[in-house]
């Protein structure tokens, strides 16, 4: 099996997993992102911003901030890169 073979595989498989994460997010989206704060704060974990500037973004407090990323962490829909004592959540979906 050559380089490109191997690639191109799993490029498929990745957009397989992307559909099925996507039919399940789907399904539980309405119980995860259950307020407009939660929905503001998802769509800003772009992997660029801290927790405390989505927490200035979106007017709530960083431990509101950090206790949803920790529900959004948990069910898998974002991942966390940490650079010091500093939280910088993304978007997996």
């Amino acid at each position: 099996m050559t380089d490109d073979m191997i690639v191109q595989n799993l490029e498929e498989i990745k957009a397989l997993l992307k559909i099925m994460a996507i039919q399940e997010f789907q399904k539980m989206r309405s119980s995860i992102l259950s307020t407009r704060n939660k929905v503001k704060i998802f769509e800003l974990c772009d992997g660029e911003l801290s927790l405390n500037e989505i927490a200035e973004k979106v007017n709530v407090s960083s431990e509101a901030v950090r206790l949803t990323i920790k529900d959004f962490d948990d069910v898998g829909i974002i991942i966390i890169k940490r650079s010091g004592k500093k939280w910088y959540p993304r978007r997996v979906l």
